[in-house]
């Protein structure tokens, strides 16, 4: 049997929202998130534009640097950004020697919401 067009509209418009399950399959398209640790001497001293353009063909399309006195921290996201075929990659862009830097990946993803608090009939909580 042939598939509508209808049917060809919805698999597009599916697709291309970043959280959506694809129809028939169970691949997801899920939102990379990646930590890289390095010591200050091994880390670049900024994301300047290489880097930035390096990391954003990698499918990041955002960059926080965190540092203390001994570690610089890298997080990297981006809903295009494969952990699993980019790390590596994604290493050699940030540390100068990528034998030390530390990877962390995420094992648990969660939202944070307020308490629900019903408001009643006469307008308060």
């Amino acid at each position: 049997m042939g598939e509508l067009a209808d049917d060809r509209q919805r698999r597009r418009l599916v697709a291309s929202k970043p959280e959506a399950i694809r129809l028939g399959t169970e691949e997801r398209r899920r939102w990379g998130v990646l930590v890289l640790l390095v010591a200050n001497e091994d880390a670049a001293a900024e994301v300047g534009a290489r880097v930035a353009q390096e990391l954003a063909t990698l499918g990041v399309t955002s960059v926080s640097v965190l540092r203390d006195e001994q570690t610089t921290a890298v997080a990297l996201e981006g809903w295009a950004f494969d952990i699993n075929r980019s790390a590596e990659a994604a290493v050699r862009a940030v540390a100068a020697d990528p034998a030390r830097v530390r990877v962390l990946r995420p094992i648990v993803e969660s939202a944070v919401h307020p308490p629900f608090t019903p408001i009643t009939a006469k307008g308060t909580r």
